[in-house]
């Protein structure tokens, strides 16, 4: 049966920290990602990744945002119960890629909209 209590005893505490700050960053720069993807659609962008057009389709931008943010979430948390280590690789990634993403889509708005 599932206990709570014992969830976080494969991790060490500072483990523990660098995946929840990881995870922070990911959801921060989801969030960045989303605002300046909006600015972009605002002077002409499209959306350049497949899945997220397809999301984006089905569902709008602000739900599409959330599905791919709650998916993050969710398998960095499944993740971490199989191996801590594996999952702060991943958390990082995601992290690194989106807060990469918000500020090229910042600079591609930029430059378009000085036009």
């Amino acid at each position: 049966m599932f206990d709570p209590r014992t969830m976080a005893d494969n991790m060490s505490s500072v483990q523990q920290f660098w995946l929840f700050g990881l995870v922070g960053a990911g959801i921060l720069g989801g969030v960045g990602d989303y605002i300046t993807t909006q600015l972009g659609f605002s002077v002409g962008l499209t959306e350049s990744n497949p899945v997220a057009k397809w999301l984006q389709a089905k569902l709008g931008q602000a739900p599409a945002a959330f599905v791919a943010i709650a998916g993050f979430i969710f398998s960095a948390g499944l993740l971490s119960l199989a191996s801590p280590k594996a999952a702060l690789v991943y958390a990082a990634g995601i992290a690194g890629t989106e807060i990469f993403m918000t500020i090229r889509n910042y600079r591609l708005y930029k430059s378009l909209k000085k036009k």
